[in-house]
């Protein structure tokens, strides 16, 4: 009988040691959509798939046609358009503080936190209306992270991805996605020095806030129908009043899927 080599144990033990790294790191989002019972095991494969071994994202580098800009902008400023910042922007000093409270703000909020806050405070406006719950949509964490980034790295805000396309795009792993999904998109200019930027790192603050812009949106009766939900939000320096005052951008999107 042929004897295995010692060095293929090796090579199992580490295969073994990164899967179950990668579980302990993603432990919410894969139990989250393990017993997600609406989604198909194609659909858990691929969901995990992407997330946690980044398969399948599309075009994800910069088009050739992004317009750059280096003249501070006004608070009216069209942002229909994606635009990058040249470095006489970038290198002002305060847009420099500007990204210093941003990076803070992003490494405190807690995204499933901030889920499961908006979730119950959703669900609490649902149940008083006389509809059912909607149930968490964490298979969508991938998709909906990478639009909100692109739509706050590149300062635009718009029903398109940065390359064109439909937002659906974003969701390859999500059957039928032209026809499940939806997406509500929110932006708020603020100052960096503005309280509320502290007070949202609690995420069950920043979800009150959240429903109160949402609400009217999310109440519709033709939103009732659909199944699940999930939003991100991403903060960003900004060019606005940049000789004045530090100013950062707040960019939200909730995604809704009738599925």
């Amino acid at each position: 009988m042929k004897r295995i080599p010692i060095s293929t144990y090796v090579k199992l033990l580490c295969i073994g040691a990164v899967c179950f790294w990668l579980y302990t790191e993603n432990t919410v989002f894969i139990q989250g959509v393990i017993e997600d019972e609406t989604l198909t095991v194609g659909d858990k494969v691929r969901s995990i798939s992407y997330e946690i071994l980044g398969f399948n994202q599309g075009n994800v580098g910069q088009p050739e046609d992004i317009q750059p800009l280096s003249q501070p902008s006004s608070t009216d400023r069209d942002t229909s358009q994606p635009i990058q910042f040249t470095e006489e922007i970038t290198n002002h000093p305060n847009y420099q503080k500007a990204r210093e409270v941003a990076q803070r703000f992003n490494e405190q909020v807690d995204i499933i936190e901030l889920n499961v806050a908006f979730l119950n405070r959703v669900n609490q406006a649902r149940q008083e209306a006389g509809y059912p719950p909607v149930l968490l949509g964490d298979y969508l964490h991938h998709g909906i992270q990478n639009r909100v980034h692109q739509l706050a790295e590149y300062n635009y805000l718009s029903n398109q991805t940065l390359h064109g396309g439909d937002f659906r795009s974003m969701h390859p792993y999500v059957e039928s996605a032209e026809s499940r999904l939806s997406e509500n998109l929110y932006e708020l200019y603020i100052s960096a020095g503005d309280i509320h930027l502290e007070t949202w790192q609690n995420e069950e603050i920043l979800a009150d806030y959240l429903f109160e812009a949402y609400e009217a949106s999310l109440m519709r009766p033709e939103v009732m129908d659909y199944q699940h939900q999930y939003v991100y939000v991403w903060l960003t320096p900004t060019d606005m009043n940049l000789e004045e005052t530090p100013y950062v951008r707040l960019v939200v999107a909730v995604q809704l899927d009738n599925w």
